[in-house]
């Protein structure tokens, strides 16, 4: 199968992974709109970045200030009970 596709035109990568029975198009469309649903989450991601550090150079101290008080045992007890309390009512 796979020599067939290669004489009739296809690259050997394309002939390897496409699956069987699919045409050279039909894999060629696959291929290209998985290229694009990755350079789109590339640049959503770089989007992102850039937020978070114009952000980080606005305002800096919303993440170089330490919390004024620290997180206790007891306020674990409280929130992971209420969360669980939830879950099991739901």
């Amino acid at each position: 199968m796979v020599a067939k596709r290669v004489r009739g035109g296809w690259a050997l990568l394309e002939a390897l992974n496409a699956p069987y029975g699919m045409r050279l198009a039909e894999y060629k469309e696959i291929v290209l709109s998985r290229i694009m649903q990755r350079e789109s989450k590339e640049r959503e991601i770089a989007r992102q970045r850039r937020k978070e550090v114009e952000l980080r150079k606005r305002k800096p101290h919303l993440f170089n200030v330490p919390q004024k008080h620290s997180r206790d045992p007891y306020w674990f007890d409280v929130t992971y009970n209420q969360m669980f309390k939830k879950w099991s009512e739901a």
